[in-house]
């Protein structure tokens, strides 16, 4: 067992199954980029793999069931029929495969047929192409998470957008059919946040919930769908029924802040908490389990060495060590298109030019 096998000698009959189940373009350039033999098994990414993104859903997203008070506007948006376009993006930790001590990794966004990169806090995705020179053998990456957005067509944003998607499971042995979509519905300019779900296939999608809660956060923890509403009560959702289960309590009573954002971090979950009135804040709770096997939210006083990166597609934890850019007990966000980034130790907040 000690004896050292080179990758290039695998058999050959192992590499197509290898090469099938690669469901992201860096994956398969770097298997390609092995060896003639391991090039000629698999053929490039765009041509395998059943579900390309972006992902044509064909179904059209609702209007809100709300009184418009100009009945001319209401009748010239129902002659739209709002299409969707799912997309996905992949965030990656990327760093040389020789760095010197003090290389720190990049943190990057991934979408689209080329490799380009993007800022997670940039709400206008402002792309970087990677040079042609780029060779992908001298980095080591890691994939983080992945994010999802939805385009509607026509694009009429003042009436209702998407404003956050989660997509589970994503993997090229799942069916199209058998993935599941949540959308936290924003309308009537952020008065609205409604949860909707649907599946490749479906005519409609089905509104989860009463059709009155507010929804601010949806999230994939631990291989589940969690959604947390405007009061601070995170339920998990039952994808068979679309039931909505209270497993957790409300964070600590007192004054709520206006927006709430989903975390996990180091295998926990966490709620974090925005208040925009006046000055930007933030409160953080973590949930642990008590040892009756209840459940209780920690208020935090510090994230330590995490920095938590509140995006506009996803929401995401790193070790501000190992990555260059952030530093540690730290909120990363925007407010008003200008991002920003809150330290917890006392309560400041400083612009950031990306």
């Amino acid at each position: 067992m000690s004896e050292r096998v080179e990758w290039s000698e695998l058999p050959e009959s192992l590499l197509p199954t290898i090469g099938e189940s690669l469901d992201t373009r860096i994956e398969n350039l770097r298997f390609r980029s092995v060896c003639t033999s391991w090039r000629s098994s698999t053929p490039p990414f765009d041509s395998i793999s059943p579900r390309r993104f972006p992902l044509d859903l064909s179904i059209p997203f609702p209007f809100p069931s709300i009184d418009f008070a100009d009945d001319y506007y209401y009748d010239c948006l129902t002659l739209f029929k709002r299409k969707c376009t799912l997309r996905q993006s992949i965030l990656y930790r990327l760093q040389r495969l020789h760095p010197s001590p003090s290389d720190k990794a990049w943190l990057i966004e991934v979408e689209g047929r080329k490799l380009c990169l993007f800022d997670p806090l940039s709400k206008h995705r402002q792309r970087y192409e990677l040079p042609n020179n780029f060779n992908l053998l001298d980095f080591q990456h890691l994939e983080l998470t992945r994010a999802y957005s939805l385009k509607m067509h026509p694009d009429l944003y003042d009436f209702g957008f998407a404003h956050k998607v989660v997509m589970y499971p994503n993997s090229p042995s799942i069916k199209l059919n058998d993935f599941h979509v949540f959308v936290i519905h924003e309308f009537d300019f952020g008065q609205y946040r409604l949860l909707r779900h649907a599946k490749c296939g479906d005519e409609n999608w089905t509104t989860v919930g009463e059709g009155t809660q507010d929804f601010d956060d949806v999230i994939v923890y631990e291989g589940r769908f969690y959604v947390v509403d405007q009061s601070g009560i995170v339920y998990r959702i039952n994808v068979s029924s679309l039931e909505l289960q209270l497993l957790y309590p409300r964070i600590p009573d007192g004054e709520l802040g206006t927006m709430k954002y989903l975390v996990e971090s180091g295998g926990a979950l966490y709620v974090v908490d925005k208040y925009d009135k006046g000055r930007v804040r933030f409160n953080v709770y973590k949930l642990n389990e008590e040892p009756d096997g209840s459940f209780v939210w920690d208020l935090m006083e510090s994230l330590g060495d995490r920095a938590f990166i509140l995006g506009h597609d996803c929401s995401l934890s790193v070790s501000a060590g190992e990555f260059f850019g952030y530093e540690g007990n730290c909120i990363y966000f925007t407010h008003h298109n200008q991002a920003h980034v809150f330290k917890l130790e006392d309560d400041s907040i400083a612009n950031l030019d990306i």
